[in-house]
Formats: structure tokens, C-alpha cells, sequence
């Protein structure tokens, strides 16, 4: 199954290359940048990543799972976000020099071989100059979102606690690979 962006919200992102970072908000992005609801301000304008649940019928069963939205930010959200003080200066005035997807493929194989892959999108990080700011899901199946800057250009990207449970007749595999959208083919997905 795969539970990635769209196409039109990735061009949407990649809009935001060469961009001038000026800060994250949110109505609900208090001091420890946890929400369902960032917004990324850039001198370009702003856009909104939302953690979404979706329901899929998915292996015979019936799940909620996390998924990110992503649109351009509507001004009175960033009007109620500045009432509520929830506006984020850190790392401010740096250029946007790549953004990057980090895609997790999950995988459970049983001993008579039976397989199933889950491929979602579990961070968006966005590069600076010097520096990085990541918004990740923090798990498969809620839709809150966590904000973190890093000094390096690629942050380290928890773990997402992802739900799928192993036992003695399946065995479950993660593997994560990051794409730059400076380069991407929107025909690759």
C-alpha cells in the first residue's frame, strides 16, 4: 500500500526551493513544536502541513493512518497563530536549498512467505545553508506532528512507533530512504 504525497502537493513544496526561511507557526504549536498543524513562512509565502488520519482497508484491516497534508497556508491562520503567540523565529532568514522527503517502506513477511509493503512519507525536512528544520510524523497511525531544527543538514529522524506488531510468524523490516525534490521526476512516483 502506499500512503505518500501527491503530486501536486510535492511541486507545491518544491515551490519553496531558494525560498528565504522566516519561521514556523501554528494556532496549536506551543513551545515544544508538537501539533497537527505547521505552517513554514518564507518570503515566498506560506504553506500549511497538516497530519491527517485516513482510513484504508489495508491487508483485511481496517486501520486509521497518518498522512500529511499540504497547502498553501490561509492568512487567518497565520493571524490566529500570531494571537496565540505560537510563531517559532528560530534559524530565521536562511535560504531553502533543498527539501528533502524521508519515505519509510515497511515490510511482513511470514514463513510460508506471504508479504506485504506499507510505503508512506514520514518527514519533510527542509535544508538550510547551515542547518535543517524536519517535520515528522510521530507515528503510523496519529496525526501529530513534530517540528525539530538541527544543525546538520540532514537530522536524525525518529523512530516512527509504527504499530505493526511481529511475532513468532512474522517478522517486520523498515527500511527509509531520503529524496531531494531539487531533482525530482514527478513521474518516478
Amino acid at each position: 500500500m502506499r500512503n505518500v504525497m501527491s503530486n501536486k502537493e510535492l511541486r507545491l513544496l518544491k515551490g519553496f526551493l531558494n525560498a528565504e526561511y522566516h519561521f514556523i507557526a501554528g494556532t496549536d504549536l506551543w513551545h515544544h513544536l508538537s501539533a497537527t498543524q505547521i505552517i513554514v513562512m518564507t518570503n515566498v509565502g506560506a504553506i500549511q502541513i497538516l497530519g491527517m488520519i485516513t482510513t484504508f482497508d489495508f491487508e483485511g484491516f481496517v486501520d486509521d493512518y497518518s498522512t500529511f497534508a499540504v497547502s498553501v497556508a490561509e492568512p487567518k491562520e497565520l493571524e490566529d497563530s500570531e494571537r496565540s503567540g505560537n510563531i517559532y523565529l528560530y534559524k530565521a532568514d536562511k535560504k531553502i536549498k533543498d527539501i528533502r522527503l524521508v519515505r519509510e517502506r515497511v515490510a511482513e513477511r511470514t514463513p510460508g512467505g506471504s508479504v506485504w509493503e506499507y510505503y508512506t512519507d514520514v518527514s519533510i525536512v527542509f535544508v538550510f545553508e547551515a542547518g535543517s528544520l524536519s517535520i515528522t510524523k510521530l507515528n503510523h497511525h496519529t496525526e501529530l506532528l513534530q517540528a525539530a531544527f538541527a544543525d546538520q543538514e540532514i537530522p536524525e529522524t525518529p523512530e516512527t512507533r509504527d504499530g505493526f506488531v511481529a511475532d513468532i510468524t512474522k517478522t517486520h523490516t523498515t527500511e527509509r530512504e531520503t529524496i531531494s525534490l531539487r531533482n525530482w521526476n514527478f513521474e518516478e512516483q
